[in-house]
Formats: C-alpha cells, structure tokens, sequence
C-alpha cells in the first residue's frame, strides 16, 4: 500500500448500454465532412455563429450509431466506470464499457501492458471515447534497458514520462480522451507525490490532444488535504472515501463520475450540434 493502491490484481469488465431513440441517428457521413471542411477553418464563423466540427473534442460521428465510451486504468478507474455509468445512464446514445485492471501501472508492464492493450482495443473493438484512470500504483523505481531508476529522480522522470506519451499516442486521434487525474489520498506523502504525477499527465496530455480533468481540489478538504466527507449527492455531508483512504464509496464514486461526466455532457452537445448544424446548448 505504500507505494500505490492495489494489493490483488483484477480485472473487470462490464458494460451499461442505454436505448438509442430514432431522433439519435446519424446523418449521412458526406453531410459531417461538409460540415467538418467548411465550418473547422479559421474565420468562415461570423460572430454569434456556431463554429462547428473540428473544434469539438468528441467526433460528432461515432463509429456506430451511439457512442462507445471506454474506461481503462487502475482500480480507481473502477471506481470512476461505476460512477460514470451512474451519471451517465440518462444518455441514451452513449455506451459505458468498464475496461479496468487493478495493480496495473505504467511504471511496469509486467501485470499488463496497457500500451499494447489499448492498441489492441483498438483494432479489436469501436472505440469513440476513452476515459482514464491511472498511475496511482506508478510510486515505485522504473526499469529501462536493464537500467533501473529511482523514483521523481530526472533519469526516472524522463523514462516516465516516455511511458505516458508512448501510451497516449497509441490512441493516436482515434478517440476521445479524457485523463482524470489522481485525487487525494490520506498519505501525505502519496498526495504530495500524485500532484507531481498530475502535472506530468496534464502536460503531457495538453502537448496531446488529450482533455486532463484535474478532480484533485474537489476530494480535498482544509488546507487542500484529504477528508474522507463532502458534500453528497443531495448537498448532505456524506462519506466520499473508502476505509483504505485512497478508494471511493458508492456516494464518493458517483460524485467523482458526474464530476467527469459534465466535461463529457458538454462535448456530446457540441458534438450533436456539429452533426444537426444547430447551436449547443451550453
């Protein structure tokens, strides 16, 4: 536990698909590229005008005909697939699939690549949004050609990452990512070492095209440091965090899934703007 978040590796899958209504299906593909070639270039829109496609981080057409949402990491990615699929449920033309493995990390590929494994999803399966999850377990020295570094020395940062960017790129513009970054845990010691792990993914991620959604300052309490209570579903003062300090409660992970769910909200209605030529509504 000192050195990450996973005792017992596990995997789980799972899958919540909600209805697809007839209103929610696609125009024809010729009609979005219209729309992506003459609305994405730089001046063509007028003030008060909706700029469409291109800007938009979500595709405004999915591969099939809802959107398949995917989310990958650690056992804290497990707790954000079940809040996801929660806050999400409303949304009938998304499909929330749990792809999440515990004691996983970056740092080591031993217990699972996840760059070869996102590849592989990739080629495997219709992936429109990919949600991640992960590094919580990365507090540990790092192994490069037989060479092995000490943990947030500068060999190891720049090995590390490496690591990141090589399993960013494997999603290469296929997707739509979102990178949730780590919250606080009762360690000050993992808390301190985690904010430094979120600076790399959000730069990382900005250099990337990839969305960081920093949820670090909405799990902490006084001082910036962790409580394990905040404010609930229905604004009551509730339990957030598990007895381990470092997992979610049911509550705590459906607060961490609408958190990311918003950004995701807001997207899709940029997206199904793109696609119908109306307005978002925002």
């Amino acid at each position: 536990m000192q050195n990450g978040i996973d005792r017992v590796p596990h995997i789980a899958v799972e899958t919540a698909r909600t209805r697809v209504s007839g209103a929610a299906r696609l125009l024809p593909g010729l009609l979005t590229a219209i729309f992506c070639a003459v609305f994405s270039q730089p001046g063509l829109a007028a003030k008060g005008e909706l700029a469409l496609p291109a800007a938009g981080h979500i595709d405004p057409a999915p591969k099939g005909e809802h959107y398949r949402l995917f989310v990958l990491g650690d056992s804290l990615a497990t707790n954000l697939a079940d809040g996801l699929m929660w806050a999400l449920r409303d949304v009938q033309d998304v499909q929330v699939v749990k792809r999440t493995r515990a004691a996983t990390r970056l740092v080591r590929n031993d217990v699972l690549n996840w760059t070869r494994s996102v590849a592989k999803l990739l080629g495997d399966e219709e992936v429109d949004i990919a949600v991640i999850a992960i590094g919580g377990n990365d507090r540990q020295d790092i192994r490069v050609g037989g060479r092995r570094y000490a943990r947030f020395t500068e060999p190891w940062r720049t090995a590390y990452r490496r690591r990141v960017e090589r399993f960013m790129r494997a999603f290469d513009k296929r997707a739509a990512v979102y990178w949730v970054g780590l919250p606080p845990v009762r360690s000050r010691q993992m808390s301190r070492d985690y904010r430094r792990l979120n600076a790399y993914y959000r730069d990382l991620a900005r250099k990337h095209g990839i969305k960081f959604i920093d949820v670090f300052d909405r799990f902490s309490g006084a001082s910036s440091g962790y409580t394990a209570y905040g404010k609930g579903l229905d604004g009551a003062t509730e339990r957030l965090r598990d007895g381990d300090g470092v997992h979610f409660t049911l509550v705590g992970a459906r607060m961490l899934g609408r958190l990311v769910a918003e950004e995701i909200r807001r997207d899709l209605r940029a997206a199904r703007a793109a696609r119908s030529g109306s307005p978002a509504d925002n």
